[in-house]
């Protein structure tokens, strides 16, 4: 199937170029083949999007490692005016 494309002047008209991939001639079989595969990929991406994600429990082994790491619960405190740092416990 052609498409024609408009040239420069507009009563004249020329056959547009097909995609080489799109013009080589297959089979019934080699069609039931890529159906079959195109089938297989469609039915293991489904699997995939399907599968639950594991249960998110980052939030509390974070604040866990953070009480380990910071035993002495110290706060580093910045104050807007002087921009400078001060430690307190």
């Amino acid at each position: 199937f052609k498409v024609p494309t408009q040239t420069k002047r507009k009563d004249e008209f020329v056959d547009a170029q097909s995609d080489p991939i799109s013009t080589i001639p297959r089979t019934e079989e080699e069609h039931e083949e890529l159906d079959s595969l195109n089938n297989n990929f469609s039915n293991r991406l489904d699997k995939v999007s399907k599968i639950p994600s594991l249960p998110n429990e980052k939030g509390k082994k974070k604040e866990e490692d953070k009480d380990k790491i910071n035993e002495n619960k110290k706060r580093v405190v910045t104050t807007e005016n002087t921009g400078t740092k001060g430690r307190f416990r």
